[in-house]
């Protein structure tokens, strides 16, 4: 699995990722948040989170 070219951040209420390809920021559920985290260290356990990720309107 490539690993997606983004970076992560959260703050006290929401959780985000900047796509860089794309320059957005996107909101995302907690549970996306810690699977990407796993993803890009490389020990992602795949189908554990079917949270869909939603633009946000930064």
């Amino acid at each position: 699995m490539a690993k997606p070219f983004v970076k992560l951040f959260k703050t006290p209420n929401a959780y985000y990722c900047l796509d860089v390809n794309r320059n957005e920021f996107i909101q995302i559920e907690q549970c996306s948040f810690e699977y990407l985290q796993k993803v890009l260290s490389g020990s992602a356990d795949c189908g554990k989170c079917g949270s869909i990720l939603r633009t946000a309107a930064v």
